[in-house]
């Protein structure tokens, strides 16, 4: 009993003596308006260079065209519906995948 308590008390103690982490908390994603039209263009265009949906996404989001909701995302997918013609692998991936 004696070293199963030693064993527990030098784990507390070493425990207490580990400094807290001080990271910074990432910073918080800023949204722009949600502008489905532009969005599709902007996920077309990405996907044509090669792009993954999740590296398109965040040129999307980097030029502010997503509020961040999921009725934009609803939008976009609808505007891509749209567009097929003049944004085909938008509405490929978002549609056919």
């Amino acid at each position: 009993m004696a070293p199963l308590n030693l064993l527990l008390l030098s784990c507390i103690l070493s425990v207490g003596f580990i400094p807290a982490s001080h990271a910074k908390d990432p910073e918080p994603m800023k949204f722009g308006k949600c502008d489905p039209a532009g969005a599709v263009k902007t996920l077309d265009a990405g996907l044509k260079k090669g792009k993954s949906l999740n590296d398109s996404m965040t040129m999307v989001i980097q030029s502010k065209q997503f509020d961040g909701s999921k009725a934009c995302i609803t939008f976009i997918r609808e505007a891509s519906m749209e567009q097929r013609d003049s944004s085909p692998y938008a509405f490929k991936k978002l549609w056919m995948e």
